[in-house]
């Protein structure tokens, strides 16, 4: 999560713990640039084995779109690619997408085979492999994460703009909460 725009300069990073019935969840925002670092603060995370094994990564664009990106420790213990989509935002007159921001360079290898799923250049790794992982990787039922999947680039674009919204459909299929910890829940300042 996170507001302004991706780049190099410094962000305001927050933090809060969430206990689950199934685990202690880290929930990290971001203010300002460089909130498009946070797919590599969390590769970084898994890759150094304390715990944590998977993150489901939601990056608001704003008017440049939404983006869910899922990684995950893979057979050799580092992390991995399960899940990428860039939902490119749709001018409502016309239908076309706005093509102008480009998925997130996530610099791990793909725990699944990539797939062709249409030609949308948002699409990075979604096919039905992915699906597949993702279901398995948050033990949801897999026909409600395909149905989610499906659906999930389209509605993206239909509500952005909207804070959480873009990202719906794969957290209610995955049983995942926006933001679980509230507005008025303490947060923790990692980094000015």
């Amino acid at each position: 999560m996170r507001d302004g725009e991706p780049g190099a300069d410094p962000f305001t990073l927050y933090a809060d713990v969430v206990e689950t019935p199934a685990c202690l969840r880290i929930e990290l925002q971001a203010e300002g640039d460089g909130y498009a670092d946070l797919p590599r603060w969390c590769a970084g995370l898994i890759a150094a084995g304390r715990g944590v094994t998977r993150a489901l990564v939601a990056l608001d664009h704003d008017e440049y779109g939404a983006e869910l990106i899922v990684l995950a420790t893979g057979e050799d213990g580092g992390p991995g690619l399960v899940y990428h989509v860039y939902a490119h935002p749709q001018d409502e007159e016309t239908g076309e997408l706005y093509e102008e921001g480009e998925p997130t360079p996530v610099d791990v290898p793909a725990l699944v085979p990539a797939e062709p799923d249409g030609n949308d250049s948002g699409i990075v790794l979604a096919g039905p492999q992915a699906r597949q992982a993702l279901a398995r990787l948050y033990g949801a039922p897999a026909e409600r994460v395909e149905t989610a999947c499906l659906r999930g680039v389209q509605h993206a674009r239909e509500t952005s703009g909207t804070i959480g919204e873009p990202f719906a459909p794969w957290l209610g299929a995955l049983g995942i909460e926006w933001w679980a910890g509230g507005k008025d829940h303490p947060r923790m300042v990692l980094r000015p």
